[in-house]
C-alpha cells in the first residue's frame, strides 16, 4: 500500500466476533474557490475643451428700387401708395403749371421684396467629459467604445 490509501477496520454489530467490515480510503482533490483582489479599475474624469463651429442661417430683406419715368396726370380714384403682393408702388407726384392745378404723375417707384440668406459662422469653445480609465495587476477588461 502507497501512502495515500488508508484502511480502516471496524467490527460489524454483534456478528463481530465472526466477521469484520473493511473500509478502504484513499485521497480525493477538493478545489475551495476563493475571491481574492487581482487589480484595479479608476476612472478619473477631466474636462477638455473642443471648438465648435456652427452655421446659423440667417434671413433679411433687400430692396431693389426701380425707377421708371412717366408723364400723364394722376387719375381720379388712383393712390400715390399702391401695393400689390411684395410690391410697393410710389407715385412721385408733382404740380404742373397750367390753367388749373392738376397733380402729374412724373414717375413711379417699384419697390421689390425678395428674400435672400446668408450663412454665419460661430465659434466658441465647448466643455466634453473624457473618462481615462487604467487598470493594476492581472485584470482582463473588455473595452467597447
Amino acid at each position: 500500500m502507497n501512502d495515500l490509501t488508508e484502511t480502516r477496520v471496524q467490527q460489524a454489530g454483534e456478528e463481530a466476533r465472526t466477521a469484520e467490515r473493511l473500509e478502504r480510503t484513499e485521497e480525493r482533490l477538493v478545489a475551495d474557490v476563493g475571491a481574492v483582489q487581482s487589480g484595479t479599475v479608476r476612472l478619473q474624469k477631466r474636462l477638455v475643451e473642443e471648438p465648435e463651429v456652427l452655421d446659423v442661417a440667417l434671413r433679411h430683406d433687400e430692396i431693389e428700387l426701380e425707377r421708371l419715368p412717366a408723364d400723364r396726370p394722376l387719375g381720379p380714384d388712383e393712390q400715390p401708395i399702391a401695393t400689390h403682393d411684395d410690391e410697393v408702388t410710389v407715385l412721385v407726384i408733382e404740380e404742373r403749371v397750367e390753367v388749373r392745378k392738376v397733380p402729374w404723375v412724373v414717375e413711379q417707384i417699384h419697390l421689390r421684396r425678395r428674400r435672400a440668406s446668408a450663412t454665419t459662422r460661430i465659434e466658441d469653445t465647448v466643455r466634453r467629459e473624457r473618462w481615462e480609465i487604467s487598470t493594476e495587476g492581472d485584470l482582463d477588461l473588455e473595452h467597447r467604445e
